[in-house]
Parts: structure tokens; sequence; C-alpha cells
């Protein structure tokens, strides 16, 4: 099954944030947590998307 742009954007952050290459988001920060919020900000999303529920929990 083909993945939409939307869902795409949201694993390339997941991914960006587990590498530690993420472009928005302070990874380094003592305060960071891995949560939807965090995903969508580095996806450029608004917080909230049920898709980034999804996601975050694999």
């Amino acid at each position: 099954m083909k993945t939409s742009q939307a869902e795409q954007a949201y694993w390339d952050a997941l991914n960006r944030l587990q590498d530690g290459t993420a472009k928005i988001v302070n990874t380094k920060s003592s305060r960071f947590k891995f949560t939807r919020d965090a995903v969508g900000r580095e996806a450029g999303k608004g917080k909230g998307y049920d898709l980034c529920c999804q996601i975050c929990r694999h």
C-alpha cells in the first residue's frame, strides 16, 4: 500500500528525531520527549493529527 504525502512527512520527521538530525525540534534539549506534538512540529504540521498518533505508537 502506498503512503500518502502527509504520512510520509510524519515518518520522515520521526526518523529525523530518532537519528538526532531534526531540523526544527531540538533533540539535544533535556526537555525533549518523543511525543506526537514533537513529531508533528518536526513534520511542519499542527498537533493532533490522527496519523501522527498511530506513527508514534510504533
